[in-house]
């Protein structure tokens, strides 16, 4: 499925993609494996940086998939975040 969505698109929209793909990675192993016995600030920083920064060029760029992608994966973020802090 993503590989259809990415495939003819610039260069900068597949590396800030992949990058924000593998944080969001990083950061859901992190939560669910380790069950955030750290709530790891800074890896939380780091994926909602790269995911603001991808959803402002998907919006530029008029990619509205894309964008809805990365919103997602935005609010589902800040959701298990916020959810780590309160327990």
């Amino acid at each position: 499925m993503f590989n259809n969505i990415l495939m003819n698109k610039s260069k900068l929209i597949k590396i800030m993609h992949t990058i924000l793909f593998i944080t969001t990675g990083l950061y859901l192993l992190e939560s669910i494996l380790i069950r955030g016995l750290f709530t790891n600030p800074i890896l939380f920083c780091i994926n909602i940086i790269v995911g603001i920064i991808t959803l402002v060029i998907a919006i530029i760029k008029k990619e509205n998939k894309l964008a809805l992608i990365d919103l997602a994966i935005l609010l589902g973020t800040l959701a298990i975040f916020i959810c780590l802090i309160m327990l």
